[in-house]
């Protein structure tokens, strides 16, 4: 029945032979819980409560013991919560910016997972590697739902470079959102739709409209508080420069945007039928409670840098979700006060600061905790800029992505 609601021929595999969630060259995946799609693009539809009931509690057993998930995975090294943050507040060196995710690095040819306190020779993977083998190697972790980050992709790198103020402004100077202010008093970004910013139901100050344009011209100033044109019209009084905004975009209004995401890996993941591409940019330091989401991403850090906590979607009997907003979590990551969150003591996660040409994959259903660090230090122009690709299609129960072996990669 889905199979003919879907339109598409699809073929159920059995309970056995391959292994789970790969797919041939040919198109032909296999395990329980997949089925394929008979084209040529390496996508299948792979059932979410598979996912949920089988796959992740087998990830979560094996990453809490720190043993492989799968044969040949690279190493995942999880901390507590508290130690993750002590190490990040640490490193300033940009080659140790990560902790426990491993890093695929190009044009160069090494796939190395950086070595942080704690971590034994055994866990760090230092092979040579050329490109064709780093990309299997990616299509692997993208199929297993495992998060990992890409530095040095050209197209990547040209979107870095290529997109500064001035083509920002020339591109999307007129996209315009309501953006919020938080501030210590209004606490920590809990994310927000665009009709509830709108109408000021979310934590921290609304803004009027704003526009990119107007941010970009904002962040030539260095004070705590900015003037920022609202939409249309001058500046009346100055703002608090902790300011979050985020507008949806099309990937074929600049040529470096289409030109990054439509190279693999990133132009694997198909695009979702909603919220596919967001510009996200900010003035000031942000902290963002910690949450999932219900689709993959590919986060590209343009400009400022971003520390992520990244947890397994398990993690969540140690963080508290909320009640009334169970994708979010309740706990204060900086001051977690365990006495009345003691089992958040037993958390454990990775982290990875995203630095400008960074891609982070991150996979749906793991929890992060984001900190936007002060442009006015870790940033070229006084902003911080992130692009993010919700990425998958819905169809009841399924969710149709990426999902190939090693041979699949090639196409």
């Amino acid at each position: 029945a889905a199979a003919s609601l879907l339109g598409w021929a699809v073929l159920t595999t059995g309970l056995s032979g391959g292994t789970e969630g790969e797919c041939t060259a040919e198109g032909t995946c296999h395990g329980p819980g997949v089925w394929s799609i008979h084209n040529n693009s390496n996508r299948c539809i792979v059932s979410r409560s598979y996912l949920d009931q089988y796959t992740y509690p087998k990830q979560f057993k094996r990453l809490r013991k720190g043993k492989p998930v799968f044969t040949g995975a690279p190493a995942y090294t999880s901390l507590p919560i508290a130690e993750l943050l002590q190490y990040a507040n640490m490193t300033d060196d940009p080659t140790l910016a990560t902790g426990g995710l491993p890093i695929f690095n190009f044009p160069g040819d090494r796939h190395e997972t950086p070595e942080i306190p704690g971590d034994d020779d055994e866990n760090l993977r230092d092979t040579p590697r050329d490109d064709e083998a780093l990309l299997g190697e990616i299509a692997t972790l993208v199929t297993a739902r495992l998060p990992f980050v890409i530095r040095g992709l050209k197209s990547v790198n040209d979107l870095v470079e290529g997109l500064g103020p001035s083509r920002l402004k020339l591109s999307f100077g007129e996209t315009s959102s309501f953006a919020n202010i938080y501030t210590n008093n209004r606490g920590m970004m809990s994310g927000c739709s665009d009709v509830a910013r709108r109408i000021g139901d979310c934590a921290g100050d609304p803004t009027e409209e704003l526009t990119v344009h107007s941010i970009l011209d904002a962040a030539k100033e260095k004070t705590d508080h900015v003037a920022v044109p609202e939409f249309g019209r001058k500046a009346t009084k100055p703002v608090d420069r902790n300011l979050y905004f985020s507008a949806p975009i099309d990937v074929g209004t600049d040529s470096f945007v289409e030109a990054a995401y439509t190279s693999p890996p990133l132009s694997w993941l198909p695009s979702s039928q909603y919220d596919n591409l967001r510009l996200r940019m900010g003035l000031g330091a942000l902290q963002y409670r910690a949450h999932y989401d219900g689709l993959d991403n590919y986060v590209i850090q343009v400009d400022g840098t971003k520390l992520f906590l990244l947890l397994h979607p398990l993690e969540k009997k140690y963080i508290y979700p909320k009640r009334n907003e169970p994708r979010r979590s309740r706990v204060d990551f900086r001051n977690p006060q365990l006495n009345k969150n003691p089992r958040f003591a037993k958390a454990l996660g990775f982290w990875h600061r995203l630095l400008p040409g960074d891609v982070l994959f991150l996979p749906r259903s793991w929890w992060h905790y984001v900190e936007s660090e002060d442009p006015r230090e870790f940033s070229r122009n006084g902003y911080w800029l992130t692009l993010t690709r919700h990425a998958g299609q819905l169809r009841g129960d399924g969710l149709v992505t990426f999902c190939a072996g090693a041979a699949g990669a090639e196409q």
